[in-house]
Parts: C-alpha cells; structure tokens; sequence
C-alpha cells in the first residue's frame, strides 16, 4: 500500500504516535548544522529552525520563541528574547553587532511539531564568530 507523506503524518498524528519523531535539532539553516562561521554568514541568517534529522517525511516543526544572547570580549552578555523563528529587529540588531570572537547563544528554544498540542523543548545552539 502506497502511502503519501501527508496522509501517514496525519496517521502518526491520529494514533497520538508522535514522540516517534526524532529529536528537533536547532539550526540556521534547513540543510546543515553550523557552529562557527564569519560575522559576515551570521549576517544572512534570517531565523531559527527546528530540523528532523533523518527523517523521511516532510514534518516541520516551527519555533516559537527562543532567547538570543551574546558574549562580547570585554563585555557583558546581551539577552534578547525572540517570539516566532524568524529574528525580530532587536535580534537582527544583535546580530548585526557580530565580530570575531564573540559567541551567541540560542537558549529556551521551544518548537511545535504538525498535530503536537504543546511546543516543547530544543537543546540550544552555539554560534562562534570567527
């Protein structure tokens, strides 16, 4: 029996068979993990996504908040808290501020998968600027 991606998500959703899903991994981009890169890449970044590893359906799982801070050298941490993956102005402005050496922090991630009631947990992310 030929089944279609969205007809068996919607089945794994009926079953409440859900926490089959694998881990939601935090990443800047759909297609890679990516933990250190020039101020000038971090730039381009426009949100945060909650990616299925190894998984193959079309499941997305969208963020919906997670908090943005930054560790200057020779200066205090800056928090920003995000709503929604995409940045908001303050996190643009963040980072936008990007220059080598500093590290940003993704923390408090929480995402929602399809037919999931309740957005859950993500482990953070780390960013280091080269």
């Amino acid at each position: 029996m030929l089944m279609t991606k969205t007809l068996l998500a919607s089945l794994l959703a009926s079953l409440n068979l859900l926490c089959l899903l694998p881990e939601r991994i935090p990443s800047l981009s759909l297609n890679q993990k990516v933990t250190e890169m020039s101020a000038a890449e971090f730039h381009t970044y426009g949100q945060l996504a909650a990616v299925l590893e190894n998984f193959d359906f079309d499941a997305r799982c969208e963020v919906s908040q997670f908090r943005l801070v930054r560790v200057a050298k020779r200066s205090d941490p800056v928090m920003i808290e995000n709503l929604g993956s995409n940045f908001t102005t303050n996190s643009k402005q963040l980072i936008q501020q990007a220059r080598s050496g500093d590290v940003y922090f993704f923390e408090e991630i929480k995402a929602r998968c399809p037919e999931d009631p309740a957005a859950r947990p993500l482990a953070g992310l780390v960013v280091k600027i080269l």
